[in-house]
């Protein structure tokens, strides 16, 4: 009997060297030692913002925020009377309002048109929009012309055939 009391002694004793080491461990977060964690490389940092960055706003992309702004054109436009020369500057403003002028040629005879109103815009497409305005002059019909993007600060009229400029 005497010699059983020691065999179960041995035995617990061997098990409480086992179970104690993975006690601690566990309690103290796992197996791998503190100082390992120490010689692992720092994280990468993270990559500088690109012009690719999908949070980033492409200003060359038809909206409503890329058409607000001073806008003018200059030479030469198709319209339904023929071909008239002149100047056309306008300011779209947030609002929804625009207000400017016409600086009409036609033969020998300039005239300087007010314009104001309301205008809106309708995205057909990354690079193309179609500009509406509603003039405040009953007298003047209403517009609508479908530009395309060519960069920030030029569109291009498909449907009459000019250019215009921001500008700044």
């Amino acid at each position: 009997m005497a010699e059983e009391t020691k065999a179960d002694g041995k035995k617990s004793s061997l098990l409480i060297q086992i179970l104690v080491p993975v006690a601690i461990a566990i309690l103290s977060g796992g197996a791998v030692p503190w100082w390992l964690n120490h010689n692992k490389p720092a994280p990468p940092a993270p990559a500088p913002l690109s012009a690719s960055t999908p949070t980033q706003v492409d200003d060359n992309v038809a909206s409503r925020e890329f058409f607000i702004g001073h806008w003018q054109n200059n030479g030469e436009i198709l319209t339904a009377n023929g071909m008239v020369t002149g100047l056309v500057s306008t300011n779209f403003f947030e609002n929804g309002r625009f207000e400017g002028y016409a600086m009409e040629v036609l033969g020998n005879q300039a005239e300087k048109v007010s314009q104001a109103g309301n205008w809106q815009v309708e995205i057909l497409s990354r690079q193309y929009f179609r500009l509406s305005l509603q003039y405040d002059n009953a007298t003047q019909a209403p517009f609508k012309g479908t530009y395309k993007i060519i960069d920030h600060n030029h569109i291009h009229n498909t449907e009459m055939n000019y250019d215009a400029v921001r500008v700044e």
